[in-house]
């Protein structure tokens, strides 16, 4: 298999160098831009952009990235934009999503920039409620929600709801991603003080910042379920062959810069576990010590050994409060 590695660490890009300018004075800068790369959707593309075009935040830009898309997709970009001021195209020749998003990092002068993706779609206080958190918690790099998927027939699968705590959300960023790219609300400084994305990297690129960000940055979740997810028919962790080894290669990487040693008592956490009568209360007290002390390979070892020799509960259900938050979702009006 071969390897996906790069050859090197990543490196702050060079063209994000004096990006962190504040604008001019007399230019009128909005509050958020959306940066939402597309490739081929010109069936969906509409419709992800009229939730945005309908934010209770009204005063944004959007960037429509043209990520080497093809006619059927220009056209439908330069439609929306000739009906909404708002909306700015970029074009780039070939596909290559972290190239996308840079370039609309280093064209915003907003201090968030938003991303959505171009086949899914957001609520309309999503902004609203992202920003307001935002601005209050000047600690977070990056601001997620819980979010909807639904299936390719309609059903709502599962209310994914990432971690609050960005202490918890660092260790969680270990085992797997919690977030939905297109979900997060980021803070434009902290990511072009971060490198941005990784052009290198042609799969896991929210994964790898997470990761990185995560190091010096706080990440974090708000509980309102703001955005859908709309689930191919590909439906496990990773939707190729080479998105999983990304994203393989990335926590093998962040488990080994982890120090082998932690303070919590990694030996005495794991008996407990292996005698507690449920088990909730067998890894409560794991991921507690992981939250309040942070990862080290021992305890993340005992976390992971505690999940394959413990039962597993039976696979979740939709509660009727899921079901009555889909029903709204189909109710909701569709995009002009």
């Amino acid at each position: 298999m071969p390897r996906v590695r790069p050859s090197t660490p990543y490196r702050r890009d060079p063209e994000f160098s004096g990006l962190d300018r504040p604008p001019a004075d007399g230019v009128n800068v909005p509050q958020v831009t959306i940066a939402l790369p597309v490739h081929r959707a010109p069936g969906t593309l509409s419709r992800a952009v009229g939730c945005l075009t309908r934010q209770t935040l009204a005063d944004l830009e959007i960037l429509i990235v043209l990520n080497g898309s093809d006619d059927e997709t220009n056209d439908a970009a330069a439609t929306l934009a000739r009906g909404d001021s708002r909306i700015r195209m970029i074009r780039l020749p070939q596909a290559n999503l972290s190239n996308a998003l840079n370039a609309a990092l280093r064209e915003s002068r907003t201090d968030f920039v938003a991303r959505m993706d171009a086949d899914d779609e957001c609520a309309p206080d999503r902004l609203e409620r992202q920003v307001a958190a935002m601005t209050e918690r000047s600690n977070l790099a990056a601001l997620g929600c819980a979010w909807m998927q639904l299936a390719p027939d309609g059903d709502l699968r599962a209310i994914m709801r990432p971690p609050a705590d960005p202490r918890e959300a660092r260790w969680r960023l270990l085992t797997g991603n919690p977030f939905a790219h297109g979900s997060m609300l980021l803070r434009r400084k902290d990511i072009l003080s971060a490198g941005g994305y990784d052009t290198r990297r042609t799969r896991a690129q929210d994964l790898d910042l997470w990761l990185r960000l995560s190091r010096r940055n706080a990440i974090a979740a708000i509980p309102e379920a703001l955005y859908t997810f709309h689930l191919r028919e590909h439906t496990g962790f990773s939707a190729s062959q080479e998105q999983a080894r990304h994203a393989a290669e990335l926590f093998l990487e962040a488990w080994n810069d982890l120090s082998a040693q932690g303070p919590a008592p990694a030996a005495e956490l794991l008996a407990r576990a292996l005698c507690a009568p449920s088990r909730a209360e067998a890894l409560g007290p794991i991921e507690q010590a992981l939250t309040e002390h942070g990862p080290s390979r021992d305890l993340l070892d005992v976390w992971r050994h505690a999940q394959i020799v413990l039962p597993r509960p039976l696979a979740p259900t939709v509660t009727p409060r899921e079901n009555r938050l889909r029903a709204a979702h189909a109710d909701a009006p569709a995009a002009s």
